[in-house]
C-alpha cells in the first residue's frame, strides 16, 4: 500500500507541465497578497462590505478570491488529470495487473491527490502569514467575519488555522466528487467541463449549502462563527462519503 502511495505522489510532484502549474499557482497567490496589501482593504464578493486589513486578519482574508480559484479550476484540473486522463489512456488496466487489491489502488491514488493538495495549502498558509507579516499593518487586535467586539492575536491567528483546516475539508470533498465524475467520463477536458457545470448546477437546484463545491469562502466563514453551521458540516461528510462511495464502487466495477 506504501509503495501504491509513493507511486502516486512521485507522478504527482514529477510531470513538467504540473511543476510549471504549480509555480504560476503560488505567483498568483503573492500577487493576491500585494494587490490587497496595495489598497489595504479587502472586498468581500457577497455585498457585505470590506474591512480593513491587518497582519491578523489577512491570512485568511486573502482566500477570499484565491479559494475560488483552487476549487473552481487549479484542483479539479490536477484531480482529472490524474485520475480521468488514467482512465481514457487505459492506463489503469497496467496498475489493475498489480498484485494489489483495486481497493488499494484507489486508496493510494486518492491519498497522493490529499496530500499534494494539503502541501498546496500548507504553502499557501506560509505564504499568507510571511505576507502579512510584511506587507500588512501590525496589530494585536482585530474583528472577525459577522462578529461583535475584537479578538487578541492568539484567538485570531487560531481562528486563521481552523479556517484553512475546514478549507482542506472542503478541498478533498472536491476531490472525491471529481474522482466520482472521472469513474464515468474518462475524457479529461469533458470530465472536467463536467465537474465545473455540475458544481454550479447542484448549489442552484439541489442544495446551496453545497456551494462550497465551487466557492467555499462565505461557507467556511459561515462555519467558524461561535454558532456554527450544522448544515455546512452534514452536508459536507454527507457529500464526502456520497461521492466517496461513488468513487469507489465505480473503481471497483471498472473492466481490466
Amino acid at each position: 500500500m506504501l509503495g501504491i502511495w509513493t507511486s502516486e505522489l512521485e507522478r504527482n510532484w514529477k510531470r513538467k507541465s504540473k511543476i510549471v502549474l504549480y509555480a504560476a499557482f503560488l505567483v498568483l497567490v503573492i500577487l493576491n497578497i500585494l494587490g490587497a496589501s496595495s489598497s489595504g482593504m479587502g472586498e468581500f464578493r457577497f455585498g457585505e462590505g470590506s474591512i480593513t486589513l491587518n497582519t491578523l486578519n489577512a491570512p485568511w482574508f486573502v482566500m477570499n478570491g484565491i479559494s475560488l480559484l483552487m476549487v473552481a479550476a487549479l484542483l479539479p484540473i490536477i484531480y482529472i488529470d490524474h485520475l480521468s486522463g488514467e482512465l481514457h489512456s487505459g492506463g489503469y488496466r497496467i496498475y489493475g495487473l498489480r498484485p494489489y487489491r483495486r481497493f488499494e489502488l484507489w486508496l493510494g491514488k486518492i491519498l497522493a491527490l490529499a496530500v499534494t493538495t494539503l502541501i498546496f495549502i500548507l504553502v499557501t498558509y506560509g505564504i499568507a502569514m510571511i505576507g502579512s507579516k510584511i506587507f500588512f499593518p501590525s496589530t494585536d487586535t482585530t474583528t472577525l467575519y459577522r462578529t461583535e467586539g475584537e479578538v487578541g492575536r492568539v484567538s485570531a491567528e487560531w481562528y486563521t488555522v481552523k479556517f484553512y483546516a475546514v478549507f482542506l475539508l472542503t478541498c478533498l470533498a472536491k476531490l472525491l466528487f471529481c474522482s466520482a465524475i472521472c469513474v464515468f467520463i474518462s475524457r479529461p477536458l469533458i470530465a472536467f467541463l463536467v465537474v465545473s457545470a455540475l458544481s454550479v448546477v447542484i448549489y442552484h437546484y439541489l442544495a446551496t449549502e453545497l456551494v462550497f463545491l465551487f466557492d467555499p469562502f462565505q461557507q467556511i466563514l459561515l462555519a467558524l462563527r461561535p454558532e456554527g453551521s450544522y448544515k455546512f458540516w452534514i452536508y459536507l461528510i454527507g457529500s464526502m462519503v456520497v461521492f466517496g462511495s461513488i468513487s469507489l464502487v465505480g473503481w471497483q466495477k471498472k473492466v481490466i
